[in-house]
């Protein structure tokens, strides 16, 4: 089998094989039953929900501080403030463009014009979007530029936010542990943590291919497993860099607006990029992400008004960055998006 072939059933962009051998065929696509009828309801159901968050911000924010003084903290800070988050952030998104390269290759070899630009639309459709719908922006987005399948492109996504969740609540247990043992003790959490990783991958190399296939859920997981990413190494680096990077932009300015120790300004910034995994938030996040940065921060004695203040005027400054980010990838060149000769020639 060469670098650039995939075995039956298993084809996918990660090190182009499957984890565990030309003999591993899915299973699950036959199995599963159909759920298209329950989809409407939820999305509906989400989307209700998350303008009822998004009314309940405006009122209590309005109630509490007043939207005249919205932003005010934000843009009382120096310039340089500015411009180091907008760097900050503009390697956050440098880093998962190359991560989303390096998990699609060799589809993407070569364009990462184009994989910057997805990334970017990606991200700011996410961030917009209630309930995660802006997740369904990426097969599409990888089929329409590179005319990969959804079976291939679905397992890129689930493999990348399975990393992204590992790198999240390490870095929340790193602002705990912090707070309450400081540094030695939270090195060594962190150590510990990122140790997961690769006894996590060297399990499932080495018992994988043995996991249950009974049912529709398990036959699932174990493709998911089985198309587990050969080059994790250094997908989770740039999956370290995208995060951090982020997440010291966001706690330098939150410590900036409000007083608060670091390890408190982290534990808040973690907490509220958590906040948007939840299966159901406001739009934009509004209400879940304040929230979940007041709560927090209370933990270390923050005043709720303030809190609130400066968690708004945060959370509106990431909204505009990643806008104008979303909006830069537009205008970035792509080459032509495949014919359907070609992906007909590719399946």
């Amino acid at each position: 089998m060469t670098a650039t072939e995939f075995c039956d059933g298993c084809s996918g962009p990660f090190g182009a094989r499957c984890l565990f051998g030309a003999g591993h065929l899915s299973s699950w696509e036959a199995t599963a039953p159909g759920r298209a009828n329950e989809a409407p309801v939820k999305r509906t159901l989400s989307g209700i929900i998350g303008l009822a968050l998004l009314l309940a911000l405006l009122v209590v924010f309005q109630q509490r501080v007043g939207w005249d003084q919205a932003m005010q903290r934000a843009l009382a800070l120096p310039l340089w403030v500015h411009l180091a988050f907008v760097l900050l952030m503009a390697v956050s998104y440098g880093a998962r463009a190359a991560r989303m390269q390096l998990a699609t290759l060799p589809v993407t070899a070569g364009q990462f014009t184009a994989v910057l630009r997805l990334s970017c639309i990606h991200v700011t459709a996410n961030s917009l979007l209630p309930a995660r719908a802006g997740e369904a922006a990426f097969p599409w987005l990888m089929s329409r530029y590179f005319g990969l399948r959804l079976r291939d492109s679905f397992p890129t996504l689930v493999w990348l936010r399975l990393f992204d969740l590992h790198c999240l609540f390490g870095a929340g247990l790193l602002g705990v542990m912090l707070g309450r043992y400081g540094w030695a003790a939270a090195l060594l959490g962190q150590i510990a943590w990122l140790a997961m990783v690769p006894a996590g991958f060297w399990l499932l190399r080495r018992f994988g291919e043995r996991f249950p296939r009974r049912g529709w859920v398990l036959a699932w997981v174990g493709d998911m497993l089985a198309k587990a990413p050969i080059q994790w190494r250094r997908l989770y680096a740039w999956t370290v860099l995208s995060w951090y990077s982020k997440f010291l932009a966001l706690a330098a300015v939150l410590m900036l607006m409000v007083e608060l120790p670091l390890q408190a300004a982290a534990a808040a910034t973690v907490a509220g990029e958590l906040s948007f995994v939840l299966p159901v938030h406001g739009v934009a996040g509004a209400g879940t992400y304040e929230g979940a940065l007041v709560g927090v921060a209370a933990l270390w004695g923050a005043g709720p008004d303030a809190m609130l203040a400066a968690a708004v005027d945060l959370h509106l400054l990431v909204l505009l960055v990643t806008v104008v980010f979303g909006l830069a990838g537009l205008l970035l060149p792509v080459g032509r998006p495949p014919t359907l000769q070609q992906r007909r020639a590719a399946d």
